[in-house]
């Protein structure tokens, strides 16, 4: 989330050149769906690409304000990934939707923006056996 709300570009003498969107909706944001997972288990089974799907749900105006995991231990060590990295990708669920990658880019949206989190990452190798333990999975 560090880099969600850059601001996409600069004006002169280094000042951003992008404006906040409007306050969320205040009577939307009681209807929005978090998602929220205490936990989950996921078999390693196979080397290569692993998309994992961990909830879906809705923001507020199309707002993303959290996107965060842990790991229900400490990082594992029967599996190996590539760059190390495991990404939760938040998407938008809407025809018209736009990645969450930054907050300027994405915009506004009336209403909600129904979402669906996934785990992804890329298995290098692993050990017969070998479980992802996650946790404390939160978008809102």
């Amino acid at each position: 989330m560090d880099g969600y709300r850059d601001v996409p570009c600069t004006g002169e003498g280094g000042t951003g050149c992008a404006t906040l969107h409007p306050d969320i909706d205040p009577d939307v944001e009681v209807l929005s769906e978090p998602i929220v997972f205490a936990r989950v288990d996921i078999p390693i089974d196979a080397v290569g690409r692993i998309e994992f799907p961990v909830g879906r749900g809705s923001l507020t105006n199309g707002i993303l304000h959290e996107a965060s995991f842990a790991f229900a231990g400490a990082w594992p060590s029967d599996v190996m990934f590539a760059r190390g990295t495991i990404l939760l990708d938040v998407r938008s669920l809407e025809p018209d939707g736009k990645p969450f990658h930054n907050y300027y880019d994405h915009g506004w949206r009336e209403g909600l923006e129904r979402i669906e989190a996934v785990l992804v990452f890329d298995v290098v190798r692993f050990e017969p056996g070998a479980i992802l333990s996650i946790r404390d999975v939160l978008v809102r």
